[in-house]
């Protein structure tokens, strides 16, 4: 049996122009170079990557609360798919992904880089958030509460479920962006400033997908149409 669709499980469709105006920012490393933790086949982990990646977008494009998403990929298929689900997807084609690599406290330069061009682009005159699109599960109305909740402060943040690493960062208009993200980015981001968001128990924008533990989880908790295909079609081979 195919996993459940977030989007049939919800019931949601697609928004008109929300109030008010958020800008988010969404990096995607090329799908062969990410999740290499899922235990399995290189051809299935970037299908895996590209399909979490198309179907986070599409969950956030049906925020109420979002007006632009700025995808920064130097991945030409995702940015063709991503600019497909919305009117306001705008690709951010650059390289910003030359190696892996972390610093000595656990941030990864390329990684930010990627966000905070993502920023640059969208200007200080919106508000911004950046979020990973690795959260296969996501439902639009979760972010659309977090999303309230950072008008409120300048700076915010959704830690995953680990509270260890990052999903969600804020920064409300006219507000200087800064993000450190890497491992242990959670610390990192409080230190700069960031203010934990108050999210419902169990909120999806906290379950982002890491591991193979991590994704028999989300598939358990209902995820996006390009993800369902991917593990309903994936041979047991391909999982070591």
């Amino acid at each position: 049996m195919s996993p459940p669709s977030i989007t049939a499980r919800l019931g949601e469709g697609p928004v008109g122009r929300p109030s008010p105006d958020w800008t988010v920012i969404m990096p995607v490393k090329p799908p062969s170079l990410g999740k290499t933790r899922l235990g399995t086949t290189v051809p299935v982990r970037a299908a895996l990557s590209r399909a979490m990646a198309v179907d986070t977008i599409e969950a956030v494009s049906r925020c109420p609360a979002v007006d632009r998403i700025i995808v920064v990929t130097e991945d030409v298929d995702v940015a063709s798919e991503a600019a497909s689900v919305a009117r306001f997807v705008d690709p951010l084609l650059i390289d910003v992904h030359p190696r892996p690599g972390r610093t000595a406290d656990g941030a990864e330069p390329a990684l930010i880089a990627a966000v905070d061009r993502g920023a640059e682009v969208a200007g200080r005159s919106c508000h911004r958030a950046a979020l990973l699109a690795d959260l296969p599960s996501l439902a639009p109305r979760d972010l659309a509460r977090a999303l309230r909740a950072a008008i409120r402060v300048e700076r915010g943040i959704v830690a995953d479920a680990t509270t260890s690493g990052t999903t969600l960062l804020t920064a409300r208009a006219d507000v200087e962006w800064r993000s450190s993200y890497g491992r242990h980015s959670y610390l990192r981001h409080l230190a700069l400033g960031h203010v934990d968001l108050p999210t419902e128990p169990g909120s999806t924008l906290r379950f982002d997908v890491d591991t193979r533990r991590d994704l028999e989880a989300a598939r358990r908790r209902g995820v996006g149409p390009r993800t369902a295909g991917v593990l309903s079609t994936a041979p047991e081979a391909a999982w070591t």
